[in-house]
């Protein structure tokens, strides 16, 4: 520090901008086989090159330090087929999940309005667990801000009645609205941290049919996997940040119809676990044979989706 100022790493992390014609010859620099100069450029002017590096970097020899050439072998057509199965994967997915979130905000507010009635009680303060980490909004406060901040004219019609400026009219909005306005990640909260002992956790998990040990852990998981998808983010050699539990009958099933044993920090953990879940719930039967079709001959797809690996 010189002055009162702080100086920074001399380390200069700025690239220069580099035209769809110099993206090209930046990957012909680099010995990847390409089918024509003029069919790259049309799909890097359709697709960002820094998200399609993201595949791309599997397929170079070590990037860590600074060997940026493409392995013997390596063609622009298997790098697209793989990015491409993975915008498919995120649709199979999206689909899958969605029926996972219907069906779980149901159970929410079934058992919460049988267990504390459909008004007030799950706006409370108290209503929660608070989080560990002080700087994480409380789950009851993501809960208001999520009904003051929708447009839906099935809650702009309670805030539109309510007399006077304030919140007060949140009170009046009940559970089986409420969570229609929800988040995965604000649902799955407030179905893990509600603060009565397990009792409305255990209702949904029972109204699901979903095992206790399970559902937490499920929610966290797809949640996070949605999020990926819904951001159009990369799945091959991807590492899911929250491991979803499933039972051992389940994942053994799994791992005979994969006819390989898959990481538990993988994609594929997730798919199995929405397979899982979906089945339990009776929403959808079937879900990892999709996933199969999808991935059907190709290999290294699907060792990305079983067995992740840092680039």
């Amino acid at each position: 520090m010189r002055g009162g100022l702080v100086i920074l790493s001399t380390v200069n992390r700025r690239k220069d901008y580099l035209s769809v014609q110099e993206q090209v010859e930046k990957i012909k620099d680099r010995g990847l086989s390409i089918p024509s100069e003029k069919a790259v450029a049309r799909f890097l002017e359709r697709n960002n090159y820094y998200r399609f590096s993201g595949y791309m970097r599997y397929f170079q020899k070590d990037l860590a330090h600074g060997e940026d050439e493409f392995i013997a072998g390596a063609t622009w057509d298997e790098i697209v087929d793989l990015y491409e199965l993975d915008a498919r994967l995120r649709s199979l997915l999206l689909d899958g999940i969605q029926l996972a979130e219907i069906s779980t905000r149901t159970a929410f507010a079934l058992s919460e309005g049988a267990k504390h009635g459909p008004y007030e009680s799950f706006l409370r303060s108290t209503a929660y667990k608070l989080p560990k980490d002080p700087s994480v909004k409380p789950t009851h406060k993501l809960i208001a801000s999520e009904l003051q901040r929708s447009k839906e004219p099935y809650i702009s019609k309670y805030r539109k009645d309510a007399a006077g400026r304030g919140p007060a009219w949140l009170r009046d909005v009940p559970v089986w609205v409420a969570v229609e306005t929800f988040s995965l990640g604000t649902l799955s909260k407030a179905i893990t941290y509600r603060n009565d002992g397990g009792a409305v956790y255990g209702e949904t998990c029972s109204t699901l049919g979903i095992g206790k040990p399970f559902l937490a852990s499920q929610l966290r998981s797809f949640t996070f996997v949605r999020n990926k998808c819904a951001h159009s983010s990369r799945l091959w050699n991807c590492f899911v940040l929250d491991q979803p539990k499933v039972p051992t009958s389940a994942k053994n099933r799994a791992e005979r119809i994969l006819g390989e044993r898959y990481e538990p920090n993988s994609v594929m953990a997730t798919i199995v676990a929405l397979d899982n879940f979906l089945f339990r719930t009776g929403m959808r039967v079937g879900f990892l044979d999709e996933y199969l079709e999808l991935a059907a001959g190709k290999p290294a797809f699907r060792r990305g989706i079983s067995d992740p690996q840092n680039s």
